[in-house]
């Protein structure tokens, strides 16, 4: 999908150079999505619904912990792990 960003939202995709994610009401499959760049897990929504779920937040771009527990204290998400490579996002 190609689509015309404003100076704000092009200078938040840009952040990424300088190891930063900002997110401002992106759907959580695109979150997803920039996170898994940065890491070996897998993380996968189980539930369709979430996937249009809105995200915002300044996150660190390899700190996936730090993304996983906002998710899940401040999005009320569950994040269930299994072993050091798996993740899944479900409803809580």
């Amino acid at each position: 999908m190609i689509s015309v960003l404003d100076p704000q939202q092009l200078q938040q995709r840009l952040l990424w150079r300088q190891g930063q994610l900002v997110f401002d009401a992106d759907p959580l499959a695109r979150v997803i999505d920039e996170i898994s760049r940065y890491t070996p897990i897998k993380i996968v929504i189980s539930d369709p619904q979430l996937l249009d779920m809105p995200i915002s937040g300044h996150f660190k771009a390899g700190e996936v912990d730090a993304l996983l527990d906002a998710l899940e204290q401040g999005f009320g998400l569950r994040i269930e792990k299994y072993g050091q490579r798996l993740v899944y996002v479900s409803q809580a």
